[in-house]
């Protein structure tokens, strides 16, 4: 018997990133919408402001795994485990998409791909001179009646770096293709909070900090 395998650092990937900086990104309105310029991904719903549910070379979350700034977030977490999406999309810097198996990194739960999202780090609000930033956010759609508003604040204290953020979003009846109107009406509040530990100076030891 011949057997024939690579290290793991050179398997490689067909892999997609999403930067939320372009412009596309930009007019997101639900995490979802991030993700439908990514080829192969289909994302399930009745077009909501959170839950949809992504699909992946016919897989539904059962075989998607989804991580959150490297934290696998299992269906079993969420609402009567049917999955769903349920990010803030003014909070995401950066989403990854591996398509196809990826066991040999991530484990089963994986078969249809993974998708990871990053979330904003102090980092992209303050400047190199500063030890605090603010950034504020609003959108709003005839189509849906969709008004969004928020912010979030950052900021740097010796070892510490950490942001906290609130959102709103409403929305309203949803027409759906056949021109009927289905009727909606969401109002969800979104908070957020995170917290790093920068390294000792001079050193390469890391105080204890943690993350909310």
């Amino acid at each position: 018997m011949t057997v024939i395998g690579q290290q793991d650092n050179q398997i490689t990937d067909f892999q997609s990133v999403v930067d939320t900086r372009s412009a596309q990104a930009q007019t997101a309105s639900t995490t979802g919408q991030l993700l439908k310029q990514i080829p192969g991904i289909t994302v399930s719903g009745t077009g909501i402001a959170n839950g949809g549910n992504i699909m992946m070379r016919g897989y539904d979350q059962r075989g998607v795994k989804i991580f959150v700034d490297g934290i696998h977030q299992p269906i079993d977490n969420t609402m009567n485990k049917l999955g769903g999406l349920f990010i803030e999309p003014s909070l995401i810097s950066r989403v990854k998409v591996k398509h196809g198996g990826s066991s040999v990194k991530h484990g089963s739960g994986a078969l249809g791909g993974v998708v990871s999202f990053s979330t904003l780090h102090p980092n992209e609000l303050l400047d190199a001179n500063k030890n605090l930033g603010a950034k504020l956010f609003s959108s709003f759609s005839s189509a849906d009646k969709h008004f969004s508003y928020g912010g979030v604040i950052a900021g740097r204290h010796q070892l510490v770096e950490g942001l906290l953020a609130y959102s709103q979003r409403e929305r309203g009846p949803i027409r759906i293709a056949d021109d009927s109107i289905l009727n909606n009406h969401e109002r969800i509040k979104n908070y957020f909070a995170k917290s790093l530990c920068l390294p000792y100076r001079g050193t390469n030891r890391y105080f204890f900090c943690p993350s909310i």
